[in-house]
């Protein structure tokens, strides 16, 4: 399995924040000196999401509780 960057910042993004929407950490991905932004994960599904439900809907499609 090859992950791009744009995977593994999905998989980040659902690690910086709990349920209740708290940050408990703030991970940043650089690829080739280049920071992956948050929004490069929105998808014509999640267009206008807040980084916070971006990072629900990762959170809970890598980690089922």
């Amino acid at each position: 399995m090859t992950l791009n960057p744009v995977d593994i910042k999905k998989i980040l993004a659902g690690l910086e924040y709990l349920d209740d929407g708290t940050r408990i950490v703030d991970l940043d991905l650089i690829w080739k000196d280049e920071k992956v932004d948050w929004p490069q994960l929105l998808d014509k599904d999640t267009r206008g999401f807040t980084k916070i439900q971006v990072s629900n809907i990762h959170r809970k499609k890598y980690w089922k509780s």
